[in-house]
């Protein structure tokens, strides 16, 4: 799936009003979300943003947080990479030691694990933020960011959103077996060996 930034469409609002993206409410009692985000070459040298969004939500379903996992070219002091939000606390952190590969899929996961957020990159976690209040995920958002007359146009690629009521990160046909299938909200088990097999995701 294609997002595309188009500068000459941003908010005149300056900041988080510049943020784009497709949002999708999750069933109740998700407890993990991932998906592959493509990071092309041309990214280094475009003013990029793009991310995973998580809603996190209160026993009462209101929201509590707001946990994310980027990829960015415009961090604080010109930082290029990984970097993930305090959706308790605010403020960004660096991710110096974890790379990203490009012209690849990179895979993006956000957990719930009791009361914190977990984030993973590519398999591994690289942070946990503390949540108190959060006992599942809301929704997701696909994110981008608009740098309208500051950058350039640019595409972000995604593939493979999954979501869970398990921390699994779904990347064999043997996790759709024995009922696995069931942990990813899929409805039967063939349905879960597509996505793993070829992307296709039937559930949305």
């Amino acid at each position: 799936m294609k997002l595309g930034v188009d500068t000459t469409n941003a908010s005149v609002a300056p900041g988080f009003y510049r943020t784009e993206g497709l949002k999708r409410t999750l069933p109740a009692g998700s407890l993990a979300v991932q998906a592959d985000v493509f990071a092309p070459s041309s990214w280094k040298t475009t003013s990029v943003r793009a991310g995973l969004w998580g809603v996190g939500a209160k026993s009462d379903g209101s929201v509590s947080s707001y946990p994310i996992i980027e990829f960015t070219t415009i961090g604080e002091n010109g930082f290029t990479g990984w970097r993930w939000w305090d959706g308790d606390n605010g403020g960004w952190y660096n991710l110096d030691g974890t790379s990203y590969k490009v012209n690849e899929w990179n895979r993006l996961g956000i957990v719930v694990n009791g009361s914190n957020f977990d984030f993973y990159v590519n398999g591994k976690r690289v942070a946990t933020q503390a949540s108190p209040d959060s006992v599942a995920l809301g929704a997701a958002i696909l994110n981008s960011f608009n740098p309208a007359d500051q950058g350039a146009n640019y595409d972000v690629y995604w593939s493979k959103f999954a979501i869970g009521r398990e921390a699994l990160s779904l990347a064999a046909k043997s996790q759709c077996s024995q009922d696995g299938w069931k942990n990813f909200w899929f409805v039967n088990a063939g349905q879960c060996v597509r996505f793993v097999e070829n992307g296709k995701n039937s559930r949305l």
